[in-house]
């Protein structure tokens, strides 16, 4: 058994560049031995476990979709709004949201107060994702990640 307490985790901070995304977090799963961006196999858990907080009109992450991963969102504390499949739909503690592969999401904190929630993702060895707004993919696996844009060409385009 691995036990910590999460009031004894420090908080990680994440932002953009220009600050248009940001947010703190805390890693759990990583804080009880799973080993990060990792799959079961290769010293990862299952699923992974964090909490996430962000200021108000603070914006976690692009809006993006995962093809492979599946994201559980309990919301804890807080209230603001989750676009899901470009609809925007208000959220409050005590709100759970799913999120399957396919379903693009966003997380935003519209409310005065610090919106705090749980994070419980799956941890599959390889995902897709896309970001509509920006026209980007990323892979990413175990050990890489690559974001891209990419252009459409015919099935057959180079290999005749």
């Amino acid at each position: 058994m691995k036990k910590i307490n999460v009031d004894d985790l420090p908080w990680d901070v994440w932002a953009s560049p220009k600050g248009k995304f940001r947010s703190k977090f805390k890693q759990l799963s990583i804080a009880l031995g799973a080993v990060p961006d990792a799959p079961v196999g290769a010293g990862g858990h299952p699923f992974d476990l964090s909490i996430e907080t962000l200021g108000p009109g603070e914006t976690s992450c692009p809006y993006h979709e995962h093809l492979s991963q599946w994201e559980l969102f309990y919301i804890l504390s807080g209230s603001g709004t989750i676009r899901a499949d470009g609809i925007r739909h208000e959220v409050r503690a005590g709100d759970a949201i799913l999120h399957p592969p396919g379903d693009a999401h966003q997380i935003t904190n519209t409310g005065g107060e610090d919106l705090k929630y749980l994070i419980v993702a799956d941890n599959p060895a390889l995902d897709v994702c896309r970001f509509p707004d920006s026209g980007k993919m990323s892979i990413s696996g175990s050990k890489f990640r690559f974001v891209f844009r990419a252009n459409e060409v015919d099935y057959f385009d180079g290999e005749e």
